[in-house]
């Protein structure tokens, strides 16, 4: 499967791939699998959990996962294509989850989400000599990508608050492995069952209609 097999690759192939695979995303519609069915239990499984009421996606991952790192960007873009609102839940693990956590939330507040999350995961993935360490070293990234930090380095309460409600998501939803995709507050996606990104977004275009 596409996802997995993939996270061998060198860091700088590694995003390379992201690059090339996005574009070709971008570029050519899931023409290809507009007639595929997509089976309940098989693709995706159905959640207990109330359908949303407006069409989102949510992505639960971690920064250090180099799965979420390949799904991250594609999966924003093709919420986009489908104009639904992208939900980012990063989780909170270990020693240095709640620091990235809430430097992800400030860069929301501003604007900067997005942005942000592809220079922190490049940095991870592509720069792991460099890899953020401290809260200094997201608060200095968050600036370099046009953020202002003063919040983030005072540890304030807002951006804590806004973390502890991520952690109460991923505790409803019982989060056990990242990534984890869920379509319409309902539907969660089975990535080992698709095969390429066109067969990703096929699937999250028939979900975000169901």
């Amino acid at each position: 499967m596409i996802f997995t097999k993939q996270v061998h690759l060198s860091a700088l192939g590694f995003f390379s791939l992201i690059a090339v695979l996005t574009v070709v995303s971008i570029k050519h519609m899931p023409k290809a699998f507009a007639g595929t069915e997509f089976i309940n239990g098989s693709h995706y499984i159905t959640l207990d959990h109330p359908k949303s009421s407006e069409p989102e996606v949510k992505i639960f991952y971690t920064t250090f996962c180099r799965p979420c790192a390949l799904v991250h960007s594609p999966i924003q873009m093709m919420t986009k294509r489908a104009n639904a609102k992208f939900i980012d839940v990063p989780m909170n693990i270990g020693s240095f989850g709640r620091d990235i956590q809430e430097c992800v939330i400030a860069a929301k507040n501003q604007g900067l989400e997005e942005k942000f999350t592809i220079a922190l995961l490049a940095k991870i993935h592509m720069q792991q000599a460099n890899n953020p360490r401290t809260r200094e070293d997201l608060a200095l990234l968050l600036e370099q990508t046009g953020g202002n930090a003063s919040d983030y380095r005072k540890r304030c309460s807002q951006l804590t608050e806004q973390a502890e409600q991520l952690d109460q998501i991923a505790h409803e939803y019982d989060v056990k492995h990242t990534p984890t995709i869920v379509v319409n507050g309902n539907k969660q996606v089975n990535l080992q069952a698709l095969n390429s990104f066109p067969e990703l977004e096929s699937l999250l275009n028939y979900l975000l209609e169901v």
